[in-house]
């Protein structure tokens, strides 16, 4: 699927290996962690932060249309990526940069103002 949604062999190998590079007991444990983790968006929403939720609109990992709810029970920021899937930071990095220092940059003016 990876090769398939058009990513660079160079970005679906180093995918792999990071991947493949984890250890299996770390990995369990965050699977486990991720699938019995209680739901604390409404605890989040009323954190006083700024949020943001970004993702890539092709993510085969996590569905965009639950991020895209996530982001307005947050009531966060959203940026969704073109053209990239799970992990944005690797399969469109200048894109996912920018907006993440746009967000950063927002949110430390807004603790000065």
């Amino acid at each position: 699927p990876t090769r398939a949604s058009g990513i660079s062999e160079e970005i679906a190998d180093f995918m792999r290996d990071r991947m493949l590079g984890n250890c299996p007991v770390g990995l369990s444990c965050m699977a486990d962690a991720v699938t019995s983790a209680p739901d604390r968006t409404a605890e989040l929403a009323e954190a006083p932060v700024p949020q943001l939720v970004l993702y890539g609109e092709n993510d085969d990992a996590w569905p965009p249309e639950a991020q895209a709810a996530m982001a307005k029970r947050l009531r966060a920021d959203r940026v969704v990526i073109p053209g990239a899937a799970h992990s944005p930071g690797v399969e469109a990095p200048e894109t996912t940069a920018s907006a993440l220092t746009e967000f950063w940059n927002r949110a430390e003016a807004s603790r000065r103002a």
